[in-house]
């Protein structure tokens, strides 16, 4: 192992076990030579993720409370590179370096370890005292909690394990205007919040509550509980459930929401996780009710395939509501708002609120984006045939009969 510029003379894919107690060693004496005292290891058995992620923001960032002390194997990467829409951000690699925080007299590093398929990563901390580590874990929390506060943890299960992006809450383009339900949803999670648990301790209540959100798609589910996360004042994470979604993603993601807690946990598409995980997630999810101040809220399009053990259990889905189809009402504020009284004369809104029912938000929001780009094209918007066209779509999806009997396959709104 060498200092910033240099690289370890050890090799990554021969880590044995006497291997990586002379590395550890190594490690020691480097800190104790750069920073003048002894340093104690400490092995991570929770492999907790939130000063990995708080790490990953100092690299970004730049913090210069963070030093980088060495690069760790020299067979191994030392640069990552991450792609944020058009920028370029080029950074040393969480797993094949020493991380430095003097302040607290503290060091991270993930070493691999061989298995009999691939590698693994095992992180240990390096520490002047149990007490400076323990006053870094609560810092570090802290500051997560803090940095997540007005932020969505945008979490999704993919081939490589759950990808995790920290996203600003944007504000969306419509919310669903359905003020009862919102109004309703709004308030249980502020007092939820607000209350600090006193009023659960009062009456003898656990300090958690579960929702489910269920409708029929595009009817602003995803938009109503990123809503309620961006007004919530406290951290939020959204977890897409999905066909990789797997028991250590399970297992991995309710572990950090107990981390973060108090906070608003939304779990999408729960229809989505397949029959050989649910006893697993049933069970890590009871195991949240030793934590307390979760508040999960759980969106599915389908709510007959959510499984009936997670429905009317405590500290599981105390409580269920429909997000409907707009009303009348609802479809001409919503085509008023978005055309921005630029495409639709009175007359049209009138008229088209009449014939759009059964249509949801979505299907909305492309009718007034078909309608900009006649308007573009053509300098006026027929409505007939936009109308027609969604609403063969509609069909189309209900049936499941796209093509047509003579194999034409003409697409679009002017076909």
């Amino acid at each position: 192992m060498a200092g910033d510029h240099g690289a370890a003379g050890a090799s990554a894919s021969a880590a044995s076990a006497q291997e990586l107690r002379q590395l550890l060693r190594m490690i020691r004496d480097l800190l104790q030579a750069r920073c003048g005292s002894e340093f104690a290891v400490y092995k991570d058995e929770d492999q907790l993720e939130l000063y990995w992620s708080l790490l990953e923001q100092d690299l970004a960032e730049e913090n210069a409370e963070l030093q980088v002390l060495a690069r760790v194997f020299e067979t191994m990467e030392s640069r990552s590179v991450k792609r944020d829409s058009a920028e370029i951000r080029i950074y040393p690699s969480l797993d094949n370096h020493l991380f430095y925080y003097p302040e607290w007299k503290v060091a991270l590093v993930r070493l691999p370890m061989p298995r009999v398929i691939g590698r693994s990563l095992e992180p240990y901390l390096f520490a002047e005292s149990d007490e400076s580590l323990r006053r870094f874990l609560v810092h570090a929390r802290e500051r997560l909690r803090s940095r997540m506060t007005g932020k969505l943890l945008l979490c999704c299960d993919g081939e490589e394990g759950t990808v995790s992006e920290l996203a600003p809450h944007r504000i969306e383009r419509w919310e669903p205007v359905q003020d009862s339900l919102r109004l309703e949803l709004e308030r249980s999670v502020s007092s939820f919040f607000q209350s600090g648990g006193a009023f659960y301790e009062q009456f003898g209540l656990a300090y958690r509550r579960g929702m489910l959100l269920y409708g029929k798609p595009g009817n602003g589910k995803t938009s109503l509980v990123r809503a309620l996360a961006s007004k919530a004042g406290v951290p939020a994470m959204s977890w897409q459930l999905s066909e990789h979604t797997s028991t250590e993603s399970i297992r991995e993601m309710l572990k950090r929401a107990a981390e973060m807690a108090p906070m608003l946990l939304i779990i999408e598409d729960l229809e989505g996780l397949r029959p050989e995980l649910r006893s697993v997630f049933l069970g890590e999810l009871d195991g949240l009710r030793t934590h307390e101040g979760i508040y999960l809220i759980a969106t599915t399009n389908y709510p007959d395939l959510v499984d009936p053990a997670l429905i009317g259990r405590p500290g599981r889905i105390d409580r269920a509501y429909e997000v409907a189809e707009p009303t009348r009402a609802c479809r001409a504020e919503f085509l008023q708002r978005q055309s921005r009284g630029l495409l639709f004369g009175a007359g049209q809104l009138e008229e088209l609120a009449d014939r759009t029912k059964g249509f949801s938000y979505a299907q909305l929001e492309e009718l007034v984006a078909a309608a900009a780009f006649c308007w573009q094209e053509q300098g006026r918007v027929e409505t007939e045939p936009l109308l027609r066209a969604i609403r063969q779509e509609i069909e189309h999806a209900k049936n499941g009969s796209w093509m047509s009997a003579s194999g034409s396959g003409k697409v679009g709104f002017f076909a």
